[in-house]
């Protein structure tokens, strides 16, 4: 995967020396909150996303400052379990309660309800999207299992009764319009004999095969997320009264799955969101809890040396759902959203000309491999909030490298491409009504 680092060296006459920092999750304090949880969050890149919050609250929201704040959006009420976005227009959104995908066009101003025909006692609970076209779904975590599907853009659904595969169904991932899979259980729901299951298919859901089956009862799959196109995760939330958290990992796209569990020291702590950012480093965030008080505080558990150890962190309250933009920013939805972005940042002053010009300068060396030198000046003009963001040929971003305030000066950062293919990328800079582009080469 793709690692940057950041090396800021501020040149102002007026800027106070600092030293070496790091910062990772932190509390948005203009987001939305939920007693209980918010059940899904999803962004199509650093600024706009959108949060969906059903259980008790029966709303959606969107950003379109990286969380900053947040717009109650006009939907009808009721309990929207997952969210999923093509592009900054279409995204759809699924009822827990129902089978039935609210669908917009706008960017979540307007939502119309499309009802799954052949569906009864069922909702969706998750919801992966392909491309503008092709959208899946399944539900519920509850039962009865359906596998859903659109190849219009959402105007109309087919359901395919999983009954025979699976008793529920929760999350799915696909890689493309074939491949992909579901992750539920087996078993009478809630007894001794219901065991997580992952189930595969390879034409789209036409046909199934299970792939995984946990080696206990009274626990089922919840979460899926992948960090590349072999590695990926599962998490699987137990009610067996017991202290220990499994979570599966494969490296080979989903064919097979390791089980870990590791003890939490907590009996009301049941896992429901994981995520990875890179071989070592993830999370784990859940529903519950601690010590079995009153109030729902599941923690969120984190480890850095690829899933052998875990600790528990002081942030993020029963987290349903990660979401990773790019290795430098990723959001999470649980009683408040939540927010990591690294930054390995040093400066100290070295000069006491201040720029007459807002400027991004081309970066050096170019083309590179695999580092490279951007410089840019700020202004008193363009002082605030300053962004700088990396994006591929596609108009993919695939990194935020600055979003920060920062005074007139200078600023050079080292950009590290890590392991991202070689090609085309721009550069961006952003602060307040100030914009520039800039193009650079990475070879191989």
């Amino acid at each position: 995967m793709k690692k940057f680092y950041v090396v800021i060296l501020l040149l102002t006459f007026f800027a106070p020396k600092l030293s070496a920092q790091s910062s990772n999750w932190f509390t948005l304090p203009g987001s939305p909150s939920n007693n209980i949880k918010m059940d899904d969050i999803f962004f199509i890149d650093s600024e706009t996303g959108w949060l969906a919050s059903g259980q008790g609250q029966s709303l959606l929201y969107k950003t379109i400052n990286g969380g900053s704040n947040w717009t109650t959006l006009s939907a009808p009420s009721v309990f929207y379990r997952c969210i999923g976005f093509a592009n900054e227009n279409i995204g759809w959104a699924g009822d827990l309660d129902n089978a039935t995908v609210y669908r917009t066009s706008n960017g979540g101003s307007f939502w119309s309800g499309i009802n799954i025909s052949g569906v009864t006692n069922s909702g969706v609970c998750g919801i992966d999207v392909v491309d503008s076209n092709i959208v899946y779904a399944c539900g519920r975590y509850y039962g009865p299992s359906f596998f859903y599907k659109t190849s219009n853009g959402g105007l109309n659904w087919t359901a395919q009764d999983m009954s025979s595969y699976a008793t529920t169904l929760v999350d799915l991932y696909f890689f493309n319009k074939d491949t992909g899979m579901v992750f539920g259980s087996v078993g009478t729901f809630f007894s001794v004999n219901n065991k997580a299951c992952i189930l595969y298919t390879t034409n789209g859901g036409t046909n199934w095969t299970n792939v995984y089956t946990s080696d206990r009862g009274r626990e089922w799959g919840w979460k899926l997320s992948f960090l590349n196109n072999t590695t990926g995760y599962g998490v699987i939330e137990s009610w067996r009264s017991t202290d220990t958290v499994g979570f599966l990992k494969t490296t080979n796209a989903g064919l097979n799955w390791n089980l870990t569990r590791f003890e939490t020291g907590d009996t009301n702590f049941h896992a429901q969101s994981i995520l990875f950012n890179n071989e070592m480093t993830g999370w784990i965030g859940g529903y519950g809890s601690a010590g079995g008080g009153s109030v729902l505080e599941g923690k969120t558990y984190e480890t850095n040396d690829g899933g052998l150890t875990w600790v528990g962190l002081n942030f993020g309250y029963n987290i349903n759902r990660f979401r990773k933009v790019n290795d430098s920013l990723i959001y999470a939805s649980g009683k408040r959203v939540y927010k990591y972005s690294p930054k390995f940042v040093s400066a100290e002053p070295v000069s006491s000309i201040i720029p007459e010009s807002f400027k991004v300068y081309q970066n050096y060396p170019n083309p590179f491999n695999p580092v490279t030198k951007i410089k840019f000046d700020i202004t008193s003009a363009s002082k605030g909030i300053v962004k700088l963001k990396i994006f591929n040929i596609l108009g993919r971003e695939i990194s935020l490298l600055v979003n920060e305030y920062l005074t007139e000066g200078t600023y050079e950062i080292n950009f590290n491409a890590g392991d991202i293919p070689g090609g085309i990328y721009f550069y961006q800079l952003q602060s307040g009504e100030f914009s520039q582009i800039r193009k650079m080469i990475l070879i191989r």
